[in-house]
């Protein structure tokens, strides 16, 4: 979310040529949007899948957010911009919302394991929680 906020002040920056403010937007949009998110995935995502699987799982996780975010952004941007910055600048906050947009969504989806014994789906492959 910080990622998706901070386009908008950073194109207005790129467009009225404030370096000392662009640098310091690029700094926060980096450590939140690349640094935090992409060093948490792992982490984040590790206890989605059972002790057999959490590599592959995790790394299919990592490696994803790593193409999307530094593969296809940048080439869509490009290509949605071309050389008119100044009257197509909108682009970059919308690409960035709908990223935002789609985290959220998978959010959504994502099994909760807070209760779950890891070990346990291991052997069954059946979840068993302690709620009702």
């Amino acid at each position: 979310m910080p990622f998706s906020a901070l386009s908008y002040p950073y194109v207005l920056a790129i467009l009225g040529k404030r370096i000392a403010l662009l640098a310091a937007l690029q700094f926060f949009i980096t450590f939140f949007g690349i640094g935090l998110l992409h060093g948490l995935a792992p982490i984040l995502t590790s206890e989605s899948f059972p002790t057999k699987f959490r590599y592959s799982g995790t790394g299919i996780s990592y490696s994803l957010s790593a193409i999307f975010g530094g593969m296809i952004a940048p080439s869509l941007l490009a290509g949605l911009i071309g050389t008119d910055v100044a009257h197509k600048w909108y682009y970059v906050p919308i690409v960035y919302s709908i990223y935002c947009a789609v985290a959220l969504l998978a959010l959504v989806f994502i099994r909760e394991t807070r209760d779950v014994s890891l070990e346990e789906l291991d052997r069954s492959g059946i979840p068993k929680s302690s709620e009702p």
